[in-house]
């Protein structure tokens, strides 16, 4: 599905406590570093935390695994060292919100249906955390453009993505200093697009070779475009 580094070496560590959140995450290495190891963080809950609170806290199995797709296969760890060996030395040094966390959204779904057998549990996880992208976009536009407030956001996070208490309440706050998580969803829509133009554009490709054309160019800004397929960028295009 897409092409490894030689070498990558990912290790899988507990969230010191002092940087607890609701979601696991990453560390990646610096500006071409390439014998560093990628670390994947998991969170535990705060042991002072009520029982009930604690087990609220912790992901699913499923959603773990999408999660961990996002995070790691074949997301943003890829991403990041396949843009630290683009061979273009400033990729390593840039950043698209858009593109590194629409291509690792889309790596959830991907990964579901061409990896994991569309297995129907894993598939719930794959769809809550479609949902929280989708809530995100939702709470962004309207805390920045439309008045909404904090505990309105955060009421969004708690019935239309079904968050615990306390991811609702951090997912509907960042809405406040990160308004660009918008991207999740939209850079999702704009992969797929990608996807979809570039295929059509080279009948008998694989859906690797688009991955791998897709990750060689770094994090390249993405922008949407209109019209048909027939106006899609070649391949050797800039995404």
């Amino acid at each position: 599905l897409a092409t490894i580094p030689a070498g990558l070496e990912v290790v899988v560590a507990e969230s010191p406590p002092q940087w607890r959140s609701s979601s696991p995450y990453i560390a990646v290495p610096g500006a071409h570093e390439k014998a560093t190891s990628s670390v994947y963080y998991l969170p535990t809950p705060d042991p002072g935390w009520p029982t009930q609170e604690q087990r609220d806290f912790m992901l699913s199995e499923s959603d773990l695994m999408s999660v961990t797709a996002h995070c790691v296969w074949s997301g943003h760890i890829l991403e990041s060292a396949r843009s630290n060996r683009s061979g273009n030395p400033l990729a390593a040094f840039t950043y698209s919100y858009g593109y590194a966390e629409g291509w690792s959204h889309y790596s959830e779904e991907m990964m579901l249906h061409e990896a994991l057998d569309n297995d129907a549990e894993l598939a719930i996880g794959q769809l809550q955390n479609a949902l929280l992208n989708n809530v995100r976009a939702l709470a962004s536009i309207g805390v920045h453009t439309q008045g909404m407030t904090i505990d309105a956001a955060e009421r969004m996070f708690l019935e239309l993505a079904f968050s615990d208490p306390q991811s609702a309440r951090q997912e509907a706050v960042r809405a406040t200093f990160d308004p660009g998580y918008v991207l999740y969803a939209l850079g999702k829509l704009m992969v797929v697009k990608l996807r979809d133009d570039w295929l059509a554009q080279h009948p008998g490709a694989s859906l690797g070779e688009f991955h791998d054309a897709f990750l060689s160019y770094g994090s390249s800004p993405l922008r949407p475009r209109c019209g048909s397929s027939a106006r899609a960028a070649p391949s050797r295009s800039p995404p």
